[in-house]
């Protein structure tokens, strides 16, 4: 087995370069392959030279492999076609040839693989894989995933101390990228330190165009800690330590281009013929180019940086290079929170800042889909007389807080606000984050609500002419959920019959007179207690299906346990058709609650049936309005 360094160049110029072990198959890309680059699969190593679409070019056309020796050969594996190689006479099928230190191996006119041992050419390598995606620069992506730090030949920083003091170059950058967009210059300026480059650039590319949005010189920066801190915090439109000395040489774009065109990596360390990468490196000693990766994956900059004063650096560019990966990683954060965040502006103008969070997130969400979800409405009570009294200006500030507490407390308990209809909130759980609690969560934001209207309306007492009171509706089910406005004026929400019964069960919050009714679809996803009352089964209007409602207490007080058992045996009664019994009850009830609404309506229900008898009798109590 042998270490290769493959270059592969197009037109000349380099486009990509990686170091891998023998065996390696080369040739056309295979299903499950990239289209260029190198592969390890289940068959070993591959290098993949041209697309699928080439049919020209074989799958396994030939092989780099080591005779008995263990030195390095080229070997024609393919029966019918003659390899090219560049200078020498064409190796014929079955035919293979000694890499005594580099040669190139033409696969068509523009497309060439140049193949050299570690020693006989410079090392223009990837880390492999690709750069870091912006999700993964952060601290705990560091701890959870530890920099590879072994010894290695030349390598000499071994201790953690070492370590440490590197890293503490990578962590600002990543505070950087959560509050300004200094992180540009902070990364470049530690990539001078942890590499001990002469010079660090960070590149964004926008419409084929290359644009620097920072630069940072070795002899330009000061060693004191304050400038350095004065770097990370401010960055000046033309600071010292970022203007070019006279003697600096160019900018290497071939390694430019072969980091963005693998979305990995690069190292350059010299060694041999340079004359792929062109006359830019022939003055360089090393060079890393990172890529800046998008929240797709695609190459949008690069932070690059090169030493070229002094001897050349003997140590291995590994770590240092994992660590630029890391920063480079850190700036495809900053741009990724820039990117949410005039993304979360604009979805805000349409959502919740908790919606747009997640449609941010992920833009599927506005498809619409059925889901498991729990809703609710809340419905001011009396709003038509109380905004007569109020006038327009002082209702809008009334209602402005009424509003804000309910938001409040459905955000607080997991829930988002889904829209603000007159008087009413439409309130949702389930979406757009799914939770097996959502049922659970609805009445515990319903109950926070209960408890808190009497504190707003202590506040407007000396305000409003009437007391505060508001109606509750809670169900469960499934439900359509996605952009329930049109195409050009987004609605996040939902759709279907659970929603219509939601809002009918505040409706006949008013029938009943409590402040919360629940279906009990709802109370049997609970699987915590509730101080509930089964009140009825209802029938309501554009709903044919009877529903089980239940009155859900804000706590349950010292006798809510005997007044439930007290009407749930009325009411058990009244279902049987013993309404005598069903009367003395409820009479009973109501001298320790004599302004129970629920035990009244239920009374009056009671001695109807025995004042007259219906034939057709049905417990199912069926309101005529919605």
């Amino acid at each position: 087995m042998a270490s290769l360094n493959l270059q592969l160049c197009v037109d000349g110029k380099l486009t990509q370069g990686w170091t891998s072990q023998t065996p390696i198959s080369v040739g056309r890309q295979d299903q499950g392959e990239p289209e260029t680059g190198h592969f390890s699969g289940a068959t070993g190593n591959r290098a993949i030279v041209a697309s699928l679409d080439h049919r020209e070019i074989p799958r396994r056309y030939f092989e780099l492999t080591v005779d008995s020796h263990g030195k390095p050969l080229a070997r024609n594996v393919n029966p019918r076609l003659d390899l090219m190689i560049q200078g020498l006479p064409a190796l014929r099928p079955g035919a293979s040839i000694p890499i005594l230190s580099s040669l190139t191996i033409v696969i068509t006119p523009s497309v060439h693989l140049r193949v050299a041992t570690e020693s006989g050419a410079e090392i223009v390598r990837t880390l492999g894989g690709r750069g870091l995606h912006p999700d993964a620069a952060s601290l705990a992506s560091l701890i959870a995933n530890p920099l590879p730090l072994k010894k290695g030949p030349g390598w000499d920083v071994a201790t953690a101390a070492d370590t440490l003091e590197l890293l503490q170059q990578v962590l600002p950058v990543i505070r950087e990228s959560a509050t300004s967009d200094s992180f540009f210059q902070a990364g470049a300026i530690a990539a001078l330190r942890i590499a001990d480059l002469d010079r660090a650039l960070v590149f964004l590319f926008s419409e084929g165009q290359r644009i620097c949005r920072a630069q940072a010189y070795r002899d330009r920066l000061s060693n004191s800690e304050e400038h350095l801190k004065s770097a990370y915090t401010s960055a000046p439109a033309q600071p010292s330590h970022s203007r070019a000395p006279l003697h600096a040489p160019n900018i290497s774009d071939s390694i430019i281009a072969n980091a963005q065109h693998a979305a990995s990596t690069t190292l350059y360390e010299p060694g041999g013929d340079t004359g792929a990468l062109g006359q830019s490196v022939q003055h360089l000693h090393q060079a890393i180019c990172a890529p800046i990766l998008d929240k797709l994956g695609q190459v949008i900059g690069v932070l690059y940086g090169d030493r070229w004063t002094g001897e050349s650096a003997k140590r291995g560019l590994d770590i240092e290079a994992k660590l630029v990966e890391i920063l480079a990683g850190a700036i495809a954060a900053g741009l990724a929170r820039q990117a949410e965040e005039r993304q979360r502006s604009s979805m805000e103008l349409f959502f919740s800042d908790v919606v747009a969070k997640h449609i941010v997130a992920d833009a599927q969400l506005l498809e619409p889909k059925e889901e498991q979800v729990t809703l609710m409405f809340c419905d001011v009570r009396g709003f038509s007389s109380i905004s007569q009294h109020l006038g327009a200006s002082r209702t809008i500030r009334w209602m402005q807080d009424v509003f804000t507490m309910i938001s409040r407390c459905v955000e607080e308990h997991a829930g988002v606000v889904v829209n603000y209809v007159g008087d009413e909130v439409f309130a949702m759980w389930g979406a757009p984050e799914p939770r097996g609690d959502h049922a659970a969560c609805a009445l515990r934001a319903a109950q926070q609500i209960m408890r808190l209207i009497p504190e707003v309306a202590l506040e407007w007492q000396d305000t409003l002419n009437q007391p505060l009171r508001i109606g509750i509706g809670i169900h469960s089910g499934l439900a359509a959920v996605g952009n329930t406005g049109s195409k050009t004026k987004f609605q996040y929400g939902a759709f279907g019959n659970a929603v219509n019964l939601a809002s009918r069960l505040q409706s006949a919050t008013k029938h009943f007179g409590v402040p919360c009714m629940v279906s009990k679809a709802t109370v049997s996803q609970c699987e915590t207690a509730f101080p509930l009352r089964e009140l009825a089964t209802i029938e309501v209007q554009g709903i044919d299906e009877p529903i089980a409602v239940m009155q859900l207490a804000d706590r349950e007080s010292e006798n809510w346990g005997a007044l439930c058992r007290d009407y749930e045996s009325a009411l058990s009664d009244y279902r049987q058709g013993r309404f005598a019994e069903a009367t003395r009850v409820l009479g009973d009830i109501l001298k320790e609650h004599p302004e129970d609404e629920p035990s009244m309506r239920l009374l009056s229900l009671s001695v109807a049936q025995l004042r007259q008898p219906s034939r057709e009798f049905n417990a199912v109590d069926k309101l005529a309005s919605k």
